[in-house]
């Protein structure tokens, strides 16, 4: 596969994606489909809101970076592209994750285990400005975030669950590699080394330098950064039509 053929790739799936988000229909919720649920397992928030603002947020993070790399005509850097990458593929992962419940019940428990894990992250960055001695800033944050453990501690609770259950993104990427059939081993190991890469890059890591990705070929460069999450969100989006009683 040239450079041009990748390109072209990146390209058709960007607008492919720019148009799934931004059509209504398909974000619509049909009566007696498989992943209607209409109980809000915490405030103002569904099941398939956790879903589909997943797949949305991936889907853009594709449609974006298609846009720039058509605007630059080709032109592009392997750590920027594996940053926005990573998002991407973490959006598709958090979309399974909760679709892959075989049950309502399921679902709902895997939704919370992410809104745990995003309270803590808000809890780590007001405990972070109020170390700083930032306490105006930090007060209504770290409010909010305890508020946010509790409704979801007690919702996990009240479904069977532990308070602190949790799955990291790692995890979540991890656990997709199953819907590779016999190539599950393989897949794993490709997203682990997907996380790797695209952390180091997302966090400035000198790490990443060391390694041989940015000496190869564009084309490969393009393939390592993008295959995997736009398999990633292809699969996602399949298993949400299947669940909204669609042809994928």
């Amino acid at each position: 596969m040239t450079i041009d053929d990748v390109r072209a790739t990146i390209i058709e799936q960007a607008r492919e994606w720019d148009f799934r988000v931004t059509d209504d229909q398909s974000w619509i919720i049909p009566t007696g489909a498989p992943l209607e649920d209409a109980v809000e397992i915490v405030s103002d928030v569904l099941v398939t809101d956790m879903i589909s603002r997943s797949l949305v947020m991936g889907g853009l993070h594709i449609a974006t970076h298609g846009m720039w790399f058509d605007s630059a005509r080709g032109r592009f850097a392997i750590w920027p592209s594996m940053t926005i990458a990573r998002t991407a593929a973490i959006g598709a992962a958090r979309a399974l994750h909760i679709m892959s419940g075989p049950t309502r019940l399921a679902r709902r428990v895997a939704a919370l285990q992410i809104l745990n894990i995003e309270a803590e992250g808000l809890m780590g960055m007001a405990t972070d400005l109020r170390d700083r001695g930032e306490t105006d800033a930090a007060a209504p944050l770290i409010q909010t975030a305890q508020a946010n453990k509790v409704e979801v501690g007690d919702a996990l609770e009240a479904l069977g669950g532990k308070r602190g259950s949790r799955m990291t993104d790692l995890a979540m990427l991890s656990n997709a590699a199953r819907y590779f059939g016999d190539n599950e081993a393989r897949a794993r190991e490709e997203i682990e080394l997907h996380w790797r890469y695209s952390s180091g890059s997302a966090h400035a890591s000198s790490y990443v330098w060391n390694s041989d990705l940015w000496t190869r070929p564009a084309d490969q460069q393009l393939a390592a950064a993008w295959s995997l999450p736009m398999q990633l969100l292809e699969v996602a989006w399949d298993q949400w039509n299947i669940g909204l009683g669609r042809q994928p």
